[in-house]
């Protein structure tokens, strides 16, 4: 860089913060109400409400929730107690505590970690909706078919 010039080439982090800041929630921070994202979010703070992000959450080791989550991947290394909807991946540390019922395609629970609750496969929720469509178009093109 000559005479103050500013380099053109942009660092990984700045690209993918043009795209969308991610978020971090603070240790000591703490918030009651819902959050809707559309861009990946840690909290190491405290949440007590609803959270709906189209990307990724983390939660740290100092992370509490107290909230319904749905997100891409959901990595929990705090305490969660809520159900959590993972459309891809959820993972429980081996520090993290998820209590409350969980749906997601896949599913990691290291060694240590504690989870108290329902688990149920995104694949299978994903067949059940299927087959009741089904069910519910065969029922309509049934009621066509008398009139």
């Amino acid at each position: 860089m000559l005479f103050g010039g500013k380099d053109k080439k942009k660092t990984n982090k700045q690209k993918r913060n043009s795209k969308g800041m991610e978020t971090i929630i603070g240790e000591g921070t703490e918030i009651k109400g819902t959050i809707n994202a559309d861009t990946s979010l840690r909290i190491d703070g405290k949440l007590k409400g609803e959270l709906n992000v189209k990307e990724d959450i983390v939660i740290g080791e100092n992370g509490v929730l107290e909230a319904d989550i749905e997100a891409r991947n959901i990595t929990v290394a705090g305490s969660i107690t809520g159900n959590v909807t993972a459309n891809e991946k959820l993972v429980i540390v081996s520090t993290g505590t998820l209590i409350g019922d969980i749906k997601m395609a896949n599913l990691i629970i290291e060694d240590g970690a504690t989870f108290k609750g329902k688990s149920e496969s995104k694949a299978a929720i994903t067949k059940r909706f299927n087959n009741k469509e089904k069910k519910d178009k065969q029922k309509k093109d049934e009621g066509k078919k008398d009139k």
